[in-house]
């Protein structure tokens, strides 16, 4: 049965390149490890399928985008399942292409004849987190607005042409509907544009090339499978249990309920997606006009660039792990701080809470918070991506000085700064001023 059908496929797609893909051999030790590749085109397939059928009735203008996700998930047939295998699909895929990608490291597969390979994997990697990135913001969510109010923001605060860049991804002052229209576009056409033909060519290379034999077993008589029906059997049992994995998450977690995003809110304290906590907790540690640059930008960009020209820089023939301790020990440490940088993202206080600091009641902080509104602070300042950066940063406020500190900088700014611009407070009352400060303590 099989025979007639692989011969059916040829006779009618015909072609070297379709029959070779199926009949070409594989080494022997290739297995369960090796479908991690596998899995990852299939929930790219699953992202783009349910990706289409969604735009069918979503609607990106702000005044529409929320009530066309409730239509969706609520009215259109299957259209809550479709959402959840959306929604858990982009998790689970920047899981999988994250082992794939430690795999191919791990094995020394990314070196000679296997650069570009490696190279196009890299950019694959880079697209789907801009899908994530991009995605975000489409069901116009409190939490996705202000988590992306945060993350253009970021791209703003990049040296010299840090307005430009956030002009060009926003395409106006403040996120509102040519930002929506914008991610959209990006989403739907500009990034499948680039990511089909990258598809394409990765496999043709990994085709080409053939996947990489055991570390250590270059130099010996390979035994081979045969990828149809052997291999193939495995990357098909894995890419359905993922789905099974979708679907088990759609029925038993379900969708995440968000309210409609609220751009007038000053309260909401953005968090982002799990995959970008990372990024989110590393930024807390580079604050300031000097260091603020260095993570945002110098660091991020290193990181790609040695990641895409990896196979440049180590052309050494050895891929057996044992033999490579620099690179393993580079990997588990760069594993142990994404990890931990997420962990410590996803242990802080979930969005829309403030934690009172201690003596301080919620009530005193929400009467702190009415007082930090009604004399406009946010005019002159920034708070979780918020306001005007005319003055300094207010959203680690309260990890960097006491509450004297702050009482005596708001009755009196030039006791910190002689050329400060900002006007003395000092018709405030005690209590309004025991408030604010109790407020901007709980900014960290």
């Amino acid at each position: 049965m099989g025979s007639r059908v692989q011969g059916w496929l040829r006779e009618r797609l015909g072609g070297p390149l379709f029959g070779g893909f199926l009949n070409r051999t594989v080494p022997e030790e290739t297995g369960l490890p090796h479908t991690l590749g596998s899995a990852t085109l299939f929930l790219l397939v699953v992202q783009v399928v349910t990706g289409i059928v969604l735009a069918m009735d979503y609607s990106a203008a702000p005044e529409h985008a929320y009530d066309s996700v409730l239509f969706i998930t609520n009215q259109v047939v299957l259209g809550g399942v479709l959402r959840g295998l959306h929604h858990w699909g982009a998790s689970a895929l920047v899981v999988v292409v994250g082992l794939h990608m430690l795999r191919v490291f791990l094995w020394g597969s990314y070196k000679p004849p296997r650069e570009v390979t490696w190279m196009t994997g890299v950019l694959l990697v880079l697209l789907v987190m801009a899908f994530a990135f991009t995605g975000y913001l489409l069901p116009w969510t409190q939490r996705s607005y202000w988590a992306t109010v945060v993350g253009t923001r970021i791209v703003g605060t990049v040296p010299v042409i840090g307005g430009w860049l956030l002009q060009l991804v926003r395409g106006e002052a403040e996120v509102g509907p040519v930002t929506l229209a914008r991610f959209y576009a990006i989403h739907v056409l500009l990034l499948p544009a680039l990511l089909v033909p990258l598809v394409i060519l990765h496999l043709y290379l990994v085709y080409r090339h053939g996947i990489a034999p055991a570390p250590g077993a270059e130099a010996t008589v390979r035994k081979t499978k045969r990828f149809y029906p052997d291999q193939l059997a495995d990357d098909l049992a894995v890419s359905l249990l993922a789905l099974l994995v979708l679907f088990g998450l759609t029925a038993i977690r379900g969708i995440p309920t968000e309210v409609r995003a609220d751009p007038s809110s000053t309260t909401y304290v953005p968090r982002p997606e799990w995959y970008f906590l990372f990024f989110f907790q590393l930024l807390k540690y580079f604050q300031g006009p000097v260091w603020e640059p260095i993570g945002v930008v110098v660091l991020p960009l290193a990181v790609v660039l040695l990641l895409f020209f990896l196979p440049l820089l180590d052309q050494r023939p050895e891929r057996r792990p044992r033999r490579r301790p620099y690179a393993i020990a580079a990997a588990g440490v760069a594993v142990v701080a994404l990890a931990g940088l997420t962990y410590l993202g996803a242990v802080q206080q979930p969005p829309g809470t403030r934690t009172p600091p201690s003596g301080s009641s919620q009530a005193l902080v929400e009467r702190g918070h009415e007082v930090f509104v009604a004399n406009k602070c946010l005019s002159c300042h920034v708070v979780k991506g918020e306001g005007t950066d005319f003055g300094p940063e207010l959203t680690h406020v309260g990890s960097r000085y006491t509450a004297d500190r702050l009482a005596t900088l708001i009755r009196n700014p030039m006791s910190a700064n002689p050329q400060a611009s900002m006007p003395a407070f000092d018709k405030l009352s005690d209590a309004d001023l025991q408030a604010l400060v109790a407020y901007l303590l709980t900014l960290k």
